[in-house]
């Protein structure tokens, strides 16, 4: 299903007015989906699709359904953007899409492969950038590149070429050499991102990569995000804000109480 961006925005706006009413989390898990939830879910993707998510369902305390049969794919080398408002479950399937966490119920694939608490060699192939990341004030980034480096298992050379590399990517170079206590949300988040991408991810995973971020900062993300974009690699960015989406993503789906509502590519 192709949305227009005009769609998109009446799709968000019914998405906010469900959302201010309260109605409907506590629902039964598992009770029919939206149409193009049911369509997805009788469909089993092939090697095109990085991710795939069928009926996944997460519960907590036996009572709040974060995600209710959400059904999503991701096209391989695409920036697939996850739009919805503050707690409508795109930060769970995050955690389940990183294998961080188990779902209740359904199946999810990534890169091909079950993702589950033991897939240690998958997540070896994902970049993730959490929403606001935190470092260890002290350090610098070069010292928290070669901690990263050493916990993804690069050799100490190739290390030193790809912090190189990755800080004049993220516009770091000039601070390299400066403790992390001194910087602003949009060069922390830049330093997130070059963490994320140490290990060279075929996917990428970007929470909120704009929280925070004034205006100037935003749209320094975008164009980050867009360079970064067609190296055969996918990206996932998660968002509540809808003009980066239409500035960066090839596709896009639309989440609201933990089921995918929309899906597909950007007009």
């Amino acid at each position: 299903m192709k949305l227009a961006p005009s769609s998109l925005r009446r799709s968000l706006r019914a998405v906010r007015d469900d959302e201010s009413t309260d109605g409907g989390r506590a629902q039964a898990a598992g009770e029919e989906a939206p149409a193009v939830a049911t369509e997805l879910a009788g469909r089993r993707a092939g090697p095109n699709y990085v991710v795939e998510a069928y009926d996944l369902t997460k519960i907590y305390d036996n009572r709040y359904i974060a995600l209710n049969a959400l059904n999503l794919r991701v096209r391989k080398n695409s920036v697939y953007g996850l739009v919805g408002p503050n707690g409508a479950g795109k930060s769970t399937a995050f955690r389940l899409m990183l294998g961080l966490q188990r779902p209740t119920a359904g199946e999810i694939r990534v890169l091909g492969r079950p993702m589950g608490a033991e897939s240690a060699e998958l997540r070896r192939r994902i970049g993730f950038l959490p929403t606001a990341p935190a470092f260890p004030r002290h350090m610098t980034p070069i010292s928290y590149l070669q901690f990263v480096s050493k916990i993804v298992g690069l050799p100490a050379e190739r290390a030193k070429i790809r912090m190189t590399t990755l800080l004049q990517s993220v516009d770091l170079t000039d601070v390299a050499s400066q403790r992390i206590e001194g910087f602003s949300t949009g060069m922390e988040t830049r330093l997130g991102i070059a963490a994320a991408l140490m290990n060279d991810p075929e996917l990428l995973v970007l929470d909120e990569p704009t929280y925070g971020l004034d205006p100037p900062g935003r749209r320094q993300m975008i164009e980050l995000i867009r360079e970064l974009s067609g190296r055969d690699r996918t990206i996932i960015i998660a968002t509540h804000i809808l003009n980066d989406v239409e500035r960066v993503c090839n596709d896009v789906g639309v989440i609201a109480q933990g089921r995918l509502i929309y899906d597909g590519a950007m007009a």
